[in-house]
């Protein structure tokens, strides 16, 4: 008897070390957010315009519990290669669908395209570019009130989500399409949707590297055109400024 009581003993203790392994290994996952998903991350900083390559792109385990929607999972590298990168990402930060200019995620929609913070707005007013500009491209916009007097800068650097109902850069957009969305804050929408019914906007196109926000830019009056003509292109052609000499440090 004393041998049957020990050997259930034994069988006892080995299915409770059992059970008690199964319970730590569940609630280790759950504290830690669950097995390990390798996502993609920048491996250095991304300026936006930046065209994706492998060099580009990092790979990083993070807990299931984590990963979210828009982050791009490791094994869909090759489906954002050659893609441009829509807003700035610092190195060792996740790359995320809303990241890049063109839907390459399957079943992908407008609303998923939209950076956190952002809203998109459809333009009533605007051009194509004859179907040459594309999502993912930045914009600035004019503002010219109804009285026509004036034309100032509006808005600099926006974003293009949409071009006539289309969601990616590899998609052609027909020449006489219209609808353009924008990525804009809640308070550049405001503005946006009052200006356009005041008076006309105009899009300007960027160059994807171009992302500089210009500061003071002049209003251009209807009474002296030609004088602001001619001295806006004194500015454009005039020589860059000398860089300043390095100062060489005490080693």
């Amino acid at each position: 008897m004393n041998k049957k009581a020990l050997l259930v003993a034994v069988l006892v203790a080995i299915a409770g070390a059992g059970l008690g392994h199964l319970y730590l290994t569940r609630l280790e996952a759950e504290v830690t957010g669950g097995e390990r998903i390798s996502v993609l991350i920048a491996a250095k900083d991304l300026k936006p315009g930046t065209i994706l390559t492998e060099s580009l792109l990092g790979v990083r385990p993070i807990p299931q519990a984590y990963v979210g929607r828009r982050n791009i999972n490791a094994k869909e590298a090759k489906a954002v290669v050659g893609i441009r990168v829509n807003n700035l990402i610092y190195a060792n930060e996740p790359v995320l669908w809303s990241d890049v200019a063109s839907l390459a995620e399957p079943g992908r929609d407008l609303s998923s395209g939209i950076q956190d913070g952002k809203r998109a707005l459809a333009l009533a007013q605007a051009t194509t570019f004859d179907g040459l500009l594309r999502p993912g491209d930045r914009v600035d916009i004019l503002f010219t009130p109804a009285s026509g007097e004036e034309t100032s800068m509006l808005l600099q650097n926006i974003l293009v989500l949409s071009v006539g109902g289309q969601l990616s850069q590899d998609d052609a957009v027909r020449t006489n399409a219209r609808s353009v969305s924008i990525s804009v804050s809640v308070e550049e929408g405001q503005l946006v949707t009052q200006a356009e019914r005041q008076g006309t906007l105009r899009l300007v196109l960027r160059n994807p590297e171009d992302i500089e926000l210009l500061e003071g830019v002049a209003k251009a009056l209807r009474g002296d055109i030609i004088q602001q003509a001619a001295a806006a292109q004194r500015r454009a052609t005039a020589p860059a400024k000398p860089a300043a000499k390095e100062i060489e440090h005490v080693r």
